[in-house]
C-alpha cells in the first residue's frame, strides 16, 4: 500500500512540474498612431534658395546643329522596323506555320510493296511421291504484294487498298491430276 501511495505522489509531482514549465503568452503591444502637427510651419520671410544652373539640352549622340526633320509616319515606320519584339513575333508566326505543315503530314499516304521468289527441291524415293525421272520434286513460288494506306482529313477515318499475288509452279506428276467427279 505504501508503494502505491508513493507512486501516485511521484506521478502527481511530475504533472505539477510539467505544468510549471508551460510559458504564459506575453501581451503584444498594439501600435498607436503618431500625432502629426495640424499647422504648417511658417516659411522664413527672407528665404533665398541656392542658385543652380539649368541642365544643358545637349544629349549624348545628338547633334543639335544638324537636325533632320521627321514626320510622325516616318518615326512610326522606323520604330517598327527596329523593334526586335516585332521581329521575334514574325519568326514565331513562321515557326507556327512550319509546325502546322509538319502536323498535316500525318495525312500523307503510305505506299508499301513486297515481293520474293522461293525455289525448293525435295528429293523423293519413289514415283508415288510425284517425283520426276531424277527423283526430286521442284517447286517455285513467286509472291508479291503492294498497297496504299493512310488517314483521311475528312471525317477522321482511314483508308487502305492492298493487292496480293502468288504463283506456284511444280514439277510433280500429280499436280495436274484431278480426282474423278
Amino acid at each position: 500500500m505504501r508503494r502505491v501511495i508513493s507512486t501516485v505522489f511521484i506521478i502527481f509531482l511530475a504533472v505539477i512540474g510539467s505544468l510549471a514549465q508551460v510559458p504564459t503568452p506575453s501581451p503584444i503591444p498594439s501600435p498607436t498612431a503618431a500625432e502629426l502637427p495640424t499647422d504648417v510651419p511658417p516659411v522664413a520671410p527672407n528665404f533665398q534658395g541656392d542658385e543652380r544652373p539649368l541642365p544643358t539640352f545637349e544629349r549624348v549622340g545628338v547633334d543639335v546643329a544638324n537636325q533632320l526633320p521627321l514626320t510622325l509616319e516616318k518615326a512610326v515606320e522606323m520604330a517598327l522596323q527596329n523593334n526586335n519584339d516585332i521581329d521575334a513575333s514574325r519568326n514565331d508566326v513562321q515557326i507556327a506555320e512550319y509546325n502546322l505543315r509538319g502536323f498535316q503530314g500525318v495525312y500523307d499516304p503510305q505506299i508499301s510493296g513486297e515481293g520474293y521468289f522461293e525455289s525448293a527441291t525435295t528429293p523423293t524415293s519413289s514415283s508415288i511421291g510425284g517425283g520426276t525421272a531424277n527423283g526430286a520434286v521442284t517447286q517455285r513460288r513467286f509472291f508479291g504484294s503492294g498497297g496504299l494506306t493512310g488517314l483521311s482529313p475528312i471525317g477522321g477515318g482511314s483508308y487502305s487498298a492492298l493487292l496480293t499475288s502468288s504463283r506456284l509452279t511444280t514439277s510433280s506428276r500429280w499436280a495436274s491430276a484431278r480426282p474423278p467427279s
